[in-house]
């Protein structure tokens, strides 16, 4: 009897039970990887894509009151794709809330929201941590209803990429006070200090791996680095899977 077929007999029996308990489950589900299609172009999304978008939002923001608010999306490595899938999921959630969500463009080495948003660049984060003064002069409306975008920053702020603990802290309590959902998009969290102080002001952070390419040994440090820095992972994000396999299988995986 090959493997295969014994891990999918046993997710069978586990599918059983969990449909048995499920009536019973109040808290956020354990971590899970939640696939993403590779059809992830704006203007050519699959109805299947924006499914799962929106099964990603529903289980992070929406599964009950101690729901998290603040949200760090980060890659495991270079090119993972953090920023696009924490750009698609604050389009979906806030197509599905009534009050305010901000998109934070927290990745100075490939700040890419303002692109993806199709917004001129300004002042952002990074200013506001050199010079601190009020949320509204660092965010910008964007074509979507009830969506804000916080860009990285403005040329001057550029070489200035250290962000004090401190600083973060109060920045983002301003930002929770402003907004009820916030999705920050960063880098590696074990190739950036910053990402780790914008991970310890936040709920929780979901790791973004990008198929046939992330490594299981990143992923492992990855994990490790904020199990040690005390920060929630909530889950992760299977970017450009091109073929079908069980969610229940996934969460073997990990």
């Amino acid at each position: 009897m090959s493997r295969n077929f014994e891990l999918l007999q046993q997710v069978e029996r586990e599918q059983q039970v969990e449909r048995e308990q499920k009536s019973h489950e109040a808290a956020l589900p354990s971590p899970a990887i939640i696939p993403i299609n590779r059809s992830h172009a704006r203007s050519g999304d699959s109805s299947l894509a924006r499914e799962e978008e929106v099964k990603l939002v529903q289980r992070l923001f929406l599964s009950g009151p101690k729901a998290p608010r603040v949200v760090v999306f980060c890659g495991v490595e270079p090119g993972d794709g953090p920023g696009r899938i924490c750009a698609r999921a604050s389009e979906a959630l806030s197509a599905q809330v009534q009050s305010s969500v901000c998109a934070v463009d927290a990745s100075f080495r490939d700040p890419g929201l303002s692109q993806y948003f199709e917004v001129e660049r300004q002042v952002g984060l990074s200013d506001e941590l050199l010079d601190p003064g009020t949320v509204e002069n660092v965010v910008q409306p964007t074509a979507t209803s009830k969506l804000w975008l916080s860009p990285w920053g403005s040329e001057k702020s550029e070489g200035h990429t250290v962000l004090r603990p401190d600083q973060v802290q109060s920045h983002f309590a301003d930002m929770r006070a402003r907004f009820e959902y916030i999705l920050v998009s960063t880098q590696p969290i074990h190739q950036s200090p910053e990402a780790i102080a914008l991970g310890q002001v936040s709920d929780g952070v979901v790791l973004v791996l990008e198929a046939n390419s992330s490594r299981r040994d990143a992923a492992q440090r990855v994990k490790s680095n904020l199990q040690a820095a005390n920060i929630k992972l909530l889950g992760a994000v299977l970017n450009n899977r091109i073929f079908p396999i069980p969610e229940a299988i996934y969460r073997k995986l990990q």
